[in-house]
C-alpha cells in the first residue's frame, strides 16, 4: 500500500517535532494527491524527510491530525505503520496510565484525544459501561478498531457511542447516538448505570445525560469539597446531577439548594440524593440561575457556601470580552447571596477563559459589591484529563475554591 504524501512547511515539520499533534491547511505546500477524509497520510517537512504519519481532512482547516511517529514500531513490508498493532499500543498505553493512580472511583476519562496520542477520540468508563465519542473523520475511520479493543480487553457490559458536537459537524460528519456492543442491547442496559466516587454513588445516564452522562473532570472539585467541613446552607449553582450539593453535603452542610434549568438533571439529582440518603437535605429547584440569585437577594437569603459551574461562556476568542463580562455580573449576583466569611468555589470551562481570568472575573465582581475574596486553592482537571503543555486549548477547565470576606 501506498500512502497519500504531503509536504508542510517547516515550521510546522518543527513544531511536530516538539510534540504539537496539529497542521492546519495553511501550513501545508502540497499535496502528493488528496486523500479522503479519515486516510492515513505521510506527513513530510523539508527535503522531504518524514515527520510522521497523521491522518488527513482536506476538507478542513485543521487539515492534518498527526497519530503516528517516524519510529512507528510495527510496520508492513511497504514501510507503513500496522494500524491495529499501533492502535492498540496506544489504546493499551492510555490504560496503563490511568492504572497508576489510585482513584476511589469506578468512573473515570480512559481515552482524552490528543493527550493521548488518539486525537478525535474520547473513552469514557462508568462501571461496567463505556461510552465512546468518534469526533473526527480519523477515527470515524478507525471505529471498528477501537471497538475490537474495548470489548476484548475491557469486557464492559456495553458499548455506547455519543459522537457529536460542533467539532464533528465541522468534520463533515452527523451525530450518531448509539449502542455499539452488543449490536441489539437488552433492555436493562438503557437504564443509568451506578457509579461510586468516593463515598458517594451517583446514577449515570449514559444515552441521554449531558456530554457523556456525568463530568468525570471536576473530580478534584468535588474531592476538594468532600474534604472540608462544612455547617451552613449551600447554593449550587448550575447543578446538573448533584456531584457538588451532594459532596458538599457528605462534608456536613446542613442544606442543600441545588438550582438547573433542566427538568431532566434535576429529576437525575433528586434520584442521586435517595441513592445516598441525602433526599431530606436537598431542594432542588428548576430557575435560570442569574433570576434565581437576583431573587434570592431580594428575599435576603444567605449560604455559607455558593457554587458556579456554568456551561461554557464562549467557544471563541470574538466573544472572550462579553464572557468575561457576564463572569463577573455572574459574581456580583452570588456574592450577594454569600454570608460573610462564606466559601465560593467558581469554575470556567472554556480555554478562553484561563485561570487568571477566571480569578480576575471573580474578584471584579465582588469588588463591586463590596466583597473581597482570599483564594484557598485552585485546580484544573484529575490526571485521567492530561494537558498537552504545546496546545493552550487542552488547559480547558479552570477552578479556584476561595472564601469571601464581609
Amino acid at each position: 500500500m501506498t500512502l497519500p504524501r504531503v509536504h508542510v512547511q517547516a515550521r510546522a515539520a518543527e513544531a511536530v517535532r516538539q510534540g504539537h499533534p496539529w497542521i492546519f491547511a495553511s501550513q501545508i505546500h502540497t499535496w502528493e494527491f488528496e486523500p479522503k477524509p479519515g486516510a492515513l497520510v505521510e506527513v513530510l517537512g523539508p527535503q522531504s524527510r518524514c515527520v510522521g504519519f497523521a491522518y488527513a481532512n482536506p476538507r478542513t482547516t485543521l487539515a492534518l491530525r498527526m497519530l503516528y511517529t517516524p519510529s512507528a514500531g510495527q510496520r508492513g513490508p511497504d514501510g507503513v505503520p500496522e494500524e491495529r498493532t499501533e492502535l492498540f499500543r496506544k489504546l493499551d498505553r492510555a490504560r496503563s496510565r490511568r492504572q497508576e493512580y489510585n482513584w476511589d472511583t469506578d468512573a473515570f476519562r480512559l481515552v482524552w484525544s490528543e493527550a493521548d496520542g488518539l486525537p478525535g477520540l474520547v473513552v469514557d468508563c462508568f462501571g461496567d459501561r463505556v461510552v465512546a465519542q468518534f469526533l473526527t473523520a480519523g477515527m470515524e475511520a478507525r471505529k471498528a478498531l477501537v471497538l475490537e479493543w474495548l470489548v476484548s480487553r475491557l469486557k464492559p457490559r456495553g458499548v455506547f457511542e455519543r459522537s457529536e458536537g460542533v467539532g464533528r459537524s465541522r468534520e463533515g460528519l452527523q451525530p450518531v447516538r448509539q449502542w455499539l456492543y452488543p449490536a441489539s442491547p437488552a433492555e436493562e442496559l438503557n437504564p443509568p448505570a451506578v457509579i461510586s466516587e468516593g463515598p458517594l454513588r451517583f446514577w449515570v445516564d449514559v444515552v441521554g445525560g449531558q456530554k457523556t452522562g456525568f463530568y468525570l473532570d471536576q473530580r478534584a472539585a468535588r474531592r476538594c469539597l468532600q474534604g472540608r467541613a462544612f455547617s451552613g446552607n449551600v447554593l449550587d449553582c448550575f447543578a446538573y446531577t448533584g456531584g457538588f450539593s451532594l459532596s458538599a453535603l457528605q462534608a456536613g452542610a446542613s442544606r442543600a439548594v441545588a438550582v438547573d434549568s433542566s427538568a431532566r438533571a434535576l429529576e437525575t439529582l433528586r434520584a442521586n440524593a435517595e441513592l445516598n440518603g441525602l433526599g431530606s437535605r436537598v431542594q432542588p429547584i428548576r430557575a435560570k440561575v442569574f433570576d434565581f440569585l437576583t431573587q434570592a437577594a431580594q428575599r435576603g437569603e444567605k449560604y455559607g457556601l455558593v457554587i458556579l459551574d456554568p456551561p461554557a461562556f464562549t467557544r471563541s476568542r470574538e466573544h472572550r470580552e462579553r464572557a468575561l463580562a457576564g463572569l463577573r455580573d455572574l459574581h456580583s449576583r452570588a456574592g450577594l447571596v454569600l454570608e460573610p466569611g462564606g466559601y465560593l468555589l467558581t469554575c470556567s470551562c472554556s480555554h478562553h477563559v484561563a485561570s487568571k481570568d477566571l480569578l480576575h472575573a471573580a474578584i471584579s465582581g465582588l469588588r463591586r459589591i463590596g466583597r473581597s475574596l482570599k483564594v484557598k486553592s485552585q485546580f484544573g482537571p484529575d490526571a485521567d484529563h492530561p494537558e498537552i503543555m504545546q496546545v493552550p486549548e487542552s488547559r480547558y477547565l479552570a477552578c479556584v475554591f476561595a472564601q469571601v470576606g464581609p
